[in-house]
């Protein structure tokens, strides 16, 4: 039987901000983890840094937001939230990006949890 996954509708587009810049969302690779440590490694401690890039995805979500840069995806945001709710919860953003990226991934994690919750619900 083979198993889909569905990324859900926030990770399946390109995102505008305020600002004009574009974005993509989506879940992270293993050529990330460099970048991610950089960008949640100032915001939080360093055990919880090591988990959202070492993360469990049947406990934890993570999404990156990433640019085009010269051809190459350039991560610029990460978060990270436990699908329970109840564990840690971590935002790293580039600070050319600011808040507005901060709100995006918020509302991306927000969207994952729920649609998560709502299939081991049925």
């Amino acid at each position: 039987m083979t198993r889909i996954i569905d990324t859900g509708a926030l990770l399946a587009q390109t995102h505008v901000l305020p600002s004009g810049t574009r974005v993509r969302l989506r879940l992270p690779q293993s050529a990330d983890r460099e970048r991610m440590m950089e960008l949640v490694g100032p915001v939080t401690d360093p055990l919880l840094a090591r988990r959202i890039v070492r993360h469990d995805p049947t406990t934890q979500i993570v999404i990156c937001a990433t640019i085009a840069d010269a051809g190459r995806d350039r991560v610029i945001g990460v978060a990270s939230a436990s699908i329970d709710g109840n564990g840690p919860h971590a935002v790293g953003v580039d600070p050319a990006f600011g808040h507005e990226l901060t709100q995006l991934l918020g509302g991306a994690l927000a969207d994952r949890r729920r649609m998560r919750r709502r299939r081991r619900a049925a």
